[in-house]
């Protein structure tokens, strides 16, 4: 009876942190999202800003110095939100695994 008690204990707190790994992995699947948004926007912001540059002064290195930095920063933005998104999936594909195990594991003191 108490060695029962305790592992349904020990599974209830299996389950609540798998839950927590899952809000987790929604928040940063929401935050994902919204910077991958934001690097899109600057992007094309940047390339709107470069061509405008490019019209207006076309002999400026200067400016067009400072506008191919902004591009490459909002290039690196993107590819940093693109990684984020991958570890973000990587760690989805995890969460549903453990869930599977706790699942199976359940199941197994269920049937013994």
């Amino acid at each position: 009876g108490a060695q029962i008690s305790a592992m349904q204990g020990e599974t209830a707190r299996a389950v609540q942190a798998i839950g927590g790994i899952v809000r987790t992995i929604e928040e940063m699947n929401s935050i994902t999202a919204q910077v991958a948004a934001a690097a899109e926007e600057q992007t094309a912001a940047t390339r709107e800003i470069g061509r405008a540059v490019s019209e207006a002064a076309s002999g400026t290195q200067e400016v067009s110095r400072h506008t191919a930095g902004v591009t490459e920063g909002a290039e690196r933005t993107g590819a940093a939100a693109d990684q984020l998104r991958a570890a973000s999936a990587e760690l989805a594909q995890q969460s549903e695994q453990l869930r599977g195990r706790v699942d199976r594991f359940l199941a197994d003191i269920r049937a013994a």
